[in-house]
């Protein structure tokens, strides 16, 4: 069996998406190959979209979320396609041509630009492939509903309300969790992995994660958290791919602040440590939940984080801040206080089921094999 899964270079979280179905799919012998969705419709726009949504993302974030919301809030005249959707069309050829040269079996889209560009493929020509569209935060996002797959995969069943009112059948969603690497589903004991890491057996460890590509004004919200943290407490924090992040917090690194650039061992940093402080990120809060690391969100993109961030909050599945003094506060309170840690710990545990990876690969593979054996009987 051969499955395309189609992403975008829009930040790291569709990429790990896709990586993490991809990791289950090669372990039971199923080919999987992921590509840049945007690269079939013009490499050089794909790469001019991404470069501007990193810096807009990462200099503008108030930006960012003034424009997810313009999109969100956008009206959209019922069977009439929107200006995304008919410039991703360009690329609906190259895109058909790949899928029947490769005799690719399943397509899996995880994300919204991606997902058009298919659609307009089963539009054009007859597509025997079944489509699959696996949703990225914990909201329906804009365009998703131009997103016509046979299945969409969604992360909670207590959202299927929201997709469902952006018009997709209830025949078509499956709540299959937002997929992480499996390694998330595993825990090393703390004292070992952080002899591992050279982290201290003595100290409460917060971790701290700006994002892949480290947004937000989180330069100040650090330094004073690091500042506040009592002597038996130390930070860990990730600066994701922004090197400048990282060099300008070099000079602070130290008993308090220990520093890391982009890093391969997350899941490991999640196992030494009693608290995460981070953006409300789809994919790192999914992958802190199934850990049961408990949270503390930091709002400083909005967006799409916006909904994951009140997801969270609403269901006691993390903790949040008005402003940064409170945040502050709230941070180093929580962190010292073992019977809060465990409670919050509880609640992903219990709030967390699905193995989203697992649950895709499953479904992809039924109808795979349904397809198949209809093909069969014509």
């Amino acid at each position: 069996m051969r499955v395309l899964i189609l992403s975008c270079n829009t930040g790291e979280g569709h990429n790990s998406t896709a990586s993490a179905i991809s990791e289950v799919m090669e372990q039971r012998g199923i080919q999987a190959v992921t590509m840049d969705a945007l690269s079939l419709w013009s490499p050089e726009m794909s790469k001019f979209i991404c470069n501007w949504h990193v810096r807009i993302y990462r200099k503008m974030p108030k930006l960012f979320d003034v424009g997810y919301k313009l999109l969100d809030n956008q009206p959209q005249e019922p069977g009439k396609d929107g200006m995304v959707y008919e410039m991703l069309s360009k690329g609906a050829d190259a895109l058909y041509q790949l899928i029947t040269e490769k005799q690719y079996d399943a397509v899996i889209c995880v994300h919204m630009f991606a997902g058009m560009m298919l659609t307009e493929v089963k539009r054009q020509f007859h597509l025997a492939a079944p489509t699959f569209f696996v949703a990225t935060d914990y909201t329906c996002s804009p365009y998703v509903d131009q997103c016509q797959m046979d299945t969409v995969f969604i992360p909670d069943e207590r959202l299927t309300g929201e997709f469902l009112a952006k018009n997709l059948p209830a025949s078509r969603l499956y709540p299959s969790g937002i997929p992480v690497k499996q390694t998330f589903f595993t825990k090393e004991d703390k004292m070992v992995v952080r002899r591992r890491l050279g982290l201290p057996q003595n100290k409460k460890i917060l971790l701290c994660m700006s994002g892949s590509m480290g947004a937000g004004h989180i330069k100040k919200l650090v330094k004073t958290v690091v500042e506040n943290l009592p002597e038996n407490a130390m930070m860990v924090f990730i600066c994701g791919s922004n090197e400048k992040l990282y060099n300008d917090f070099l000079k602070y690194s130290g008993n308090k602040l220990h520093l890391l650039g982009f890093t391969k061992e997350m899941s490991a940093y999640m196992d030494a440590a009693d608290l995460m402080l981070s953006k409300p990120g789809g994919l790192s809060s999914t992958e802190a939940a199934a850990k049961g690391l408990p949270l503390i969100f930091v709002n400083a993109v909005g967006g799409c984080e916006g909904p994951n961030l009140e997801y969270f909050c609403k269901h006691r599945f993390a903790l949040t801040a008005e402003d940064a003094d409170e945040l502050v506060y709230l941070t180093c309170k929580t962190l010292m206080d073992d019977k809060a840690l465990l409670e919050m710990s509880r609640r992903l545990k219990e709030g967390f089921l699905h193995n989203g990876a697992v649950e895709i690969c499953n479904i992809v593979t039924q109808k795979v094999l349904q397809r198949s054996m209809h093909a069969v009987t014509l």
